[in-house]
């Protein structure tokens, strides 16, 4: 992994676990971006076809992912509808790069089981423990973890894990900001 290969992986994942997930808050949480969710989503997807261009090692990865995202009926609104097919035009548009056809199928399963038994977790149907780690989505970290050292191809675990920081991150920052807000709110005409 060269070092130009991985400023674009760290970067590619850290603005797509923001974007996707300031998207998602919006979305699940009424969280106000004053308009700019399609817009956001827009960018998101933009970066989803920059990076399956030029970084070809993770087409079969990004297109898995984005296929398991479709197919599990995870793009619930117009904004994640905009990113996910500004994602798939571009990539149609500009010509789908080489793809490792096993792998993609491989990263497809994995996405999907995170999907599955995330709405498993989501719905009450898996409490406990096993509803805590699933809600987490574990398999497409574990696996591209475990394939990473398998290969020493570690650029699907770095994407991976990068961007699921960005995305908890994003998410912890922007729901505690918003407690802060509304505590000083509260504070201030009581």
């Amino acid at each position: 992994m060269g070092l130009v290969n991985l400023s674009l992986i760290v970067i590619a994942a850290l603005s797509l676990g923001f974007l996707t997930k300031l998207v998602d808050l919006e979305v699940d949480n009424d969280i106000d971006l004053r308009g700019m969710g399609c817009l956001l989503a827009l960018f998101y997807g933009l970066i989803m076809v920059y990076t399956i261009r030029n970084v070809v090692i993770l087409s079969s990865l990004i297109l898995a992912v984005i296929i398991a995202v479709i197919a599990t009926g995870k793009i619930d609104s117009f904004s994640h509808g905009i990113g996910v097919g500004t994602a798939l035009a571009g990539t149609l548009i500009l010509g789908i790069p080489p793809v490792n056809w096993p792998l993609f199928m491989f990263f497809l399963i994995t996405a999907l089981l995170d999907e599955i038994a995330s709405d498993l977790a989501d719905s009450g149907k898996l409490t406990g423990f096993l509803g805590k780690f699933f809600k987490m989505r574990p398999f497409l970290e574990l696996t591209t973890l475990l394939f990473s050292l398998y290969t020493y191809y570690f650029e699907f675990w770095v994407f991976i894990f990068i961007y699921d920081v960005s995305y908890q991150l994003t998410r912890l920052f922007v729901l505690h900001g918003r407690k802060l807000r509304d505590w000083d709110v509260e504070n201030r005409s009581g």
